[in-house]
């Protein structure tokens, strides 16, 4: 299974002026540096916990088809945009809605597709919360804003396991409810 992003958030869940305020800061100095953490932090998130926080589109390609269900690895599931078939030369051919099953039931969204029309399969799905920073739950965004500030605090280059790369327990706590459950 391959996963690639179609068009990215067309916004940030927190603006620069909000994480500036949570950090204290009232100079601009370090806005890019800002900016770069906002980016990071919920990049790291969205990674982390399978989520989509601000509206966004993807493709993600299967062998899978009618056999084995394709999993869509984002969440929340905004809308299946198109299911189609990707024939030798790479190119798609629509599959018509009443040929695949969408099953938003659980997480993760799964789509089943009809027998007939091959192994290989492109889904396109746009996942996320919604397209304002106001639609993204209040935990993950001061998880967010938390995560920005242990990064802006922390700087110092370190090594990858040890006890300063780790973020904090608070962020962890905050995240939590959003973690897919796993068996």
């Amino acid at each position: 299974m391959a996963l690639r992003q179609l068009t990215a958030p067309a916004t940030e869940p927190v603006t620069r002026d909000e994480a500036k305020a949570f950090l204290r800061l009232e100079h601009d100095a370090e806005d890019a540096f800002i900016n770069s953490l906002i980016k990071t932090s919920r990049l790291h998130i969205e990674a982390a916990l399978g989520l989509a926080l601000i509206m966004q589109t993807w493709r993600v390609t299967s062998r899978a088809g009618s056999l084995i269900p394709i999993a869509l690895p984002l969440f929340p599931l905004g809308e299946v945009l198109s299911v189609a078939t990707i024939d030798n030369n790479d190119m798609l051919t629509e599959i018509p809605e009443a040929c695949w099953r969408a099953d938003t039931d659980g997480r993760p969204v799964t789509i089943a597709v009809d027998a007939e029309f091959g192994a290989r399969v492109a889904v396109d799905f746009s996942a996320g919360f919604g397209v304002s920073p106001e639609d993204v739950p209040e935990p993950i965004k001061q998880a967010l804003l938390l995560l920005i500030a242990h990064w802006y605090e922390h700087r110092d280059p370190v090594t990858i396991g040890t006890s300063s790369a780790k973020v904090p327990m608070t962020v962890s706590a905050l995240l939590e409810p959003y973690r897919q459950a796993r068996l």
